[in-house]
């Protein structure tokens, strides 16, 4: 089911996008856990943002799954910049989709 050209999602569809991001989120803390020990210190948004673009190129998502993804992760940049803490952002995020 696939409804791009709506403005409407199911709530099958919905699960299957969550899916899609929990699937790639392990690609990411992989990435971040690596460049964290090596960085010994605070991290950048532009440093988060080049391990999520580093992230997305190692997912073999298809075209709607890196849309899913991508956007999944401007969210929770968006929501880094107002609060200015990565964890706080990102659990932020994860209770906007009720995960």
């Amino acid at each position: 089911m696939d409804n791009t050209e709506e403005q409407i999602v199911s709530p099958e569809e919905m699960r299957a996008n969550i899916e899609i991001i929990k699937g790639h989120l392990p690609i990411f803390k992989n990435n971040f856990t690596k460049f964290a020990k090596q960085k010994n210190g605070d991290i950048t948004s532009g440093e988060i943002d080049k391990i999520i673009n580093e992230s997305l190129k190692q997912g073999n998502l298809s075209e709607k799954g890196l849309r899913i993804v991508n956007s999944f992760y401007e969210t929770w940049m968006a929501v880094f910049m107002m609060v200015g803490n990565d964890k706080e952002a990102l659990e932020i995020v994860f209770r906007m989709l009720g995960l």
